[in-house]
């Protein structure tokens, strides 16, 4: 699926979920933008 023309926000995208989805929605074209406390998730999972 083309997403090229797509805005998301992913919250919690530095989580083990949120990443992944995010990395999945960078591949079909989304311009991504990833909100996250860290309190959880890490930095380095924000694709």
């Amino acid at each position: 699926m083309d997403l090229s023309d797509a805005h998301v926000l992913v919250t919690g995208g530095a989580g083990l979920v949120g990443s992944h989805l995010a990395a999945s929605l960078l591949d079909r074209g989304a311009t991504v933008r990833v909100a996250d406390d860290l309190s959880k998730g890490t930095r380095d999972r924000v694709p």
